[in-house]
């Protein structure tokens, strides 16, 4: 016997609330949004349901962007290679990174944790006064991820990269 056909919901109304108080309803463990790719004038005007959503749930969404055609190919099936987790290490940070572990072991795939630190030019002279350089910034970092990788438990294989940038431009599969 196959998995258990869902009925077709049809809702009137703003999609986010409407996703939302469908996947409350349902019980849901996991909402699956499509994304459009908008951004720009484009994103403030139409708005972005998946943000609203995101930033509303309550339940662990996976966003998937739009699917690319190559050659002749009109479809192409999902395949999860390894699981990325940016991780914010001023915020809630280990949980997430359990979350992505989880998800990692469930597709038996890597995980890998990214932090991203916002660059910051100083002059020779901060540094002097004790300042941390971005050196320093990149290795304590890196050790706090590192050591987040050791807690993660048995059977998963975790790696972890500090980047500097734009958390938005710097993590990317």
């Amino acid at each position: 016997r196959g998995p258990e056909r869902m009925p077709t919901i049809v809702a009137a109304g703003s999609p986010a609330s409407q996703i939302l108080a469908t996947a409350k309803r349902l019980r849901s463990d996991l909402i699956v949004i499509g994304t459009q790719g908008l951004s720009g004038v484009q994103k403030l005007v139409f708005g972005s349901t998946t943000e609203q959503v995101l930033r509303r749930t309550t339940v662990p969404v996976l966003a998937v962007p739009p699917q690319t055609t190559r050659g002749s190919r009109s479809r192409r099936t999902l395949t999860v290679d390894a699981i990325i987790v940016p991780i914010d290490l001023a915020g809630e940070w280990a949980s997430d990174a359990v979350r992505g572990a989880i998800i990692a072991r469930m597709f038996d795939v890597p995980i890998r944790l990214v932090h991203v630190l916002p660059p910051v030019q100083t002059p020779a002279w901060i540094r002097r006064i004790g300042i941390p350089t971005e050196h320093q910034r990149i290795a304590k970092a890196t050790r706090a991820l590192e050591n987040l990788t050791r807690r993660l438990g048995a059977g998963v294989r975790a790696s972890c990269s500090v980047v500097l940038g734009e958390p938005a431009h710097e993590i990317d599969p």
